[in-house]
């Protein structure tokens, strides 16, 4: 007797609600995928797509103490997910295994970037110091003023945008059904198996711990002056793509205006300028503000709730590159039934108890 597909409706079409239906959809289950615009946009769409597991955990202010682990993990799955991603939905998606190089929060002082090299060694992170002349023989079209930068290996990126257009096509040829433009408590859910919501910085999701952040930032047409690995300063990057350099981003927590500053990202200009010269006259292509899904320590939610429901959200700055594992880590718990320790050190009901 063949047994009945498990069916699994899945509330956001942003990186990790694909990534999950995908995902579930090639292991057998019958998957429905909800989005109340179109998938791809919002957060996923205005991230830059840095794949920065070390770097995210040696910047941010008192990370979970797991943020590391599930980082690196998450960013070992990459490439396998992108040769099998480009495999399916037959389009290039713009993955890179190369490297970060980080700067000092004032990349013109040396002593700012040895205490930058030291917390890469705290936290166990092997990186190389290149110093004045070494770091601008590798880019050349940066400030000479620059003290030097933390070389950090396998940080690499993907084009965002192009990952979620390959997603669709793969949950399409996997027989997800996608339905678009429709709101969540407007969609009828009792004739499925399970429910996954990873709405991102939805509205109703702070009483899980879930605000949003609000991050601004621009793109300006390449040209041969301007860096060719990811820079990150500060809270800051540029990011070079194919068709486009990505320079971002700014915070505002709590903020939900999607609408890009005119100041905020002249500011942005400005910060970049200081490294990359040829940034204060580039050619800007477009301006954008996103939502990122923040949780008080800055790490995801995944698992079960009390009412039943699957979460996997609040991934803050890391949805790009947590979106492989988290896969992985929700298929097996809807699935199967399995959770593992690392899974179970990012419960999804944490903060509830928290929060009044």
């Amino acid at each position: 007797m063949t047994m009945r597909a498990i069916s699994v409706a899945v509330f956001g079409g942003g990186i990790i609600g694909l990534s999950c239906a995908w995902e579930m959809a090639r292991r057998g289950a019958r998957v429905t995928l909800i989005d109340k615009h179109q998938p791809g946009q919002g957060a996923t769409y205005a991230a830059a797509g840095m794949l920065g597991a070390r770097y995210e955990y040696t910047v941010e202010a008192h990370p979970h103490p797991k943020l590391q682990e599930i980082g690196i993990a998450g960013a070992d799955l990459w490439q396998e997910f992108a040769a099998k991603l480009q495999d399916v939905a037959g389009c290039e998606i713009g993955y890179k295994d190369g490297v970060t190089y980080a700067l000092a929060p004032d990349p013109y002082d040396p002593d700012g970037l040895e205490v930058l090299a030291d917390r890469f060694a705290s936290s166990g992170i092997d990186v190389d110091i290149l110093h004045g002349r070494d770091f601008s023989d590798c880019e050349p079209g940066l400030s000479t003023r620059i003290a030097g930068a933390v070389r950090i290996p396998r940080e690499g990126q993907v084009d965002n945008r192009l990952v979620a257009v390959a997603l669709l096509k793969a949950c399409r040829k996997a027989g997800v059904s996608i339905i678009e433009n429709t709101q969540p408590d407007t969609f009828d859910t009792s004739a499925f198996d399970a429910v996954l919501w990873a709405v991102g910085a939805a509205e109703g999701m702070a009483s899980l711990g879930v605000e949003p952040v609000k991050g601004a930032a621009f793109s300006v047409r390449p040209t041969e002056n301007y860096p060719k690995s990811v820079l990150r300063f500060a809270g800051n990057y540029i990011v070079p793509k194919r068709d486009r350099v990505v320079i971002g981003a700014s915070e505002e927590a709590g903020e939900r205006s999607q609408r890009p500053d005119d100041e905020v990202i002249g500011q942005l200009r400005a910060c970049a300028a200081r490294i990359c010269p040829a940034l204060e006259t580039a050619e800007i292509l477009e301006t954008w503000a996103g939502l990122r899904p923040g949780t008080p320590d800055r790490a995801p939610l995944l698992g079960r709730l009390a009412d039943g429901r699957f979460i996997a959200t609040g991934h803050y700055r890391n949805g790009i590159l947590l979106a492989p594992i988290t896969a992985q880590i929700m298929a097996d718990m809807i699935l199967d039934g399995k959770t593992s320790p690392l899974a179970s050190a990012f419960a999804a009901d944490r903060f509830m108890a928290a929060t009044p």
